[in-house]
């Protein structure tokens, strides 16, 4: 048991450099772009509406630019899938005005249907084809295929997550009996992540997101804390820092959501590293747990979602809770944010990650006096693993009602 949660918790955690879902898009094409020779003809990407949305929305660290045919030529021009979801460390100016110059050459077929993470390039030169297929996670290259073609399958079988089907109580007798210096992975985590707080302290970024919250927790409460610090981390992240970060289930604002906040937490109540580092293990459990099951929906912001319930469990544990408090804090969580959109890594994102990062704090402080939603609220009964599998049937009931992708400019809307 000790030895699958510590490889699930170092599994779900990747330093990266800039935003993870347009790396994974540049690594597909540089990918591709190393098992083909000759001079470029057409490059075809296929990538599910998830992604495309997001990718449409985001794009180079440093640089204003966005685009997935922009991304996928200057996939073409790095040529460096050798680095990983590092590739973006090399997109100065140069290799962006080489990339555009490739951009009549690509073709962008968004996928309505497919789910999870897809992204498949083809690329046909005056020699060969080549297609690249990413699947189940953004740096996961699951088939790499010369011409002729077998039929793609657009919605491949996703990556197995060992604590999928696991329940509250085996997360935690884990976090009780693992040893600490099996997770330094965890720690590292922790001071990239602080570390863009940090910058974002010193470049005023505070200023501009949270003026009215100060930096010293004398001066402010634990939640005004929690979601400054998160917050901020953010803001710089999207400002296009060069610093990297550790990513946490496949996602950048996960991390920050779940590190900082409990960082936060720990730092303002001025809590033992042990407590606090099983404290952070427990949470990346439960993300990587919720976050499985919620891969049904494209449209769910999981950041909010999954993240703000480990955050929230995790907050509990930190202050000494039982697992029931845990399950109020997750009531409390599922009940402030069920609903809200994912509407890609923007400006809009770095509110939602300090507002989740402080209301976990809430939350938990909540059920730490045994007040939570009650249970015969909406889909607020049962232990863990039914309500995350209540929340996950019911947002996969709404996906199916979703309407077309529209594309406009650098933007997609659904209608």
């Amino acid at each position: 048991m000790n030895t699958s949660f510590i490889r699930q918790i170092n599994d779900s955690l990747h330093p990266v450099n800039g935003y993870t879902m347009s790396a994974a898009v540049v690594l597909n094409s540089a990918t591709a772009w190393h098992h083909v020779e000759g001079k470029l003809l057409h490059a075809v990407v296929k990538i599910n509406s998830y992604l495309y949305h997001n990718c449409m929305c985001t794009g180079i660290p440093q640089s204003t630019e966005k685009g997935v045919d922009l991304l996928t030529a200057l996939g073409i021009v790095l040529n460096n899938a050798k680095d990983g979801l590092d590739c973006l460390c090399d997109a100065d100016d140069y290799a962006i005005e080489e990339a555009k110059k490739l951009l009549g050459f690509i073709e962008v077929l968004p996928l309505e249907r497919a789910s999870n993470i897809y992204i498949e390039t083809m690329i046909t030169t005056d020699i060969e084809s080549v297609r690249a297929v990413t699947s189940g996670g953004f740096d996961n290259i699951t088939d790499i295929i010369h011409r002729p073609f077998v039929h793609s399958v657009e919605a491949m079988a996703k990556r197995h997550r060992e604590c999928r089907n696991y329940e509250l109580t085996d997360f935690l007798r884990f976090v009780e009996n693992v040893d600490t210096d099996e997770l330094s992975s965890i720690m590292d985590a922790v001071s990239m992540n602080t570390e863009l707080f940090k910058e974002g302290l010193l470049e005023d970024f505070d200023e501009m997101y949270a003026p009215s919250i100060s930096t010293e927790t004398e001066q402010c409460t634990p939640y005004e804390y929690a979601r400054k610090m998160a917050g901020v981390a953010c803001y710089t992240r999207i400002s296009g820092t060069s610093d990297k970060m550790m990513e946490l289930s496949g996602s950048g604002n996960h991390s920050l959501t779940v590190f900082l906040s409990l960082e936060a937490s720990a730092s303002y109540f001025h809590i033992e590293e042990d407590k606090k580092i099983r404290a952070m293990a427990l949470a990346v459990l439960v993300d990587s747990a919720v976050k499985s099951q919620l891969e049904v929906s494209n449209s769910c912001c999981s950041c909010a979602v999954a993240a703000g319930i480990a955050s929230a469990i995790g907050h509990v544990y930190l202050f000494g809770g039982e697992e029931e408090q845990m399950l109020m804090a997750m009531r409390n969580m599922i009940g402030s944010l069920y609903g809200m959109k994912c509407d890609c890594e923007k400006e809009s994102c770095v509110r939602k990650v300090g507002m989740i990062a402080g209301l976990a704090v809430e939350a938990s402080m909540a059920a730490m006096s045994h007040i939570s939603i009650d249970v015969m609220n909406g889909r607020l009964n049962g232990d863990f693993l039914v309500m995350v599998k209540k929340l996950s049937n019911l947002l996969s009931r709404q996906e199916r009602k979703k309407g077309k992708i529209v594309k406009v400019e650098k933007e997609t809307f659904c209608i």
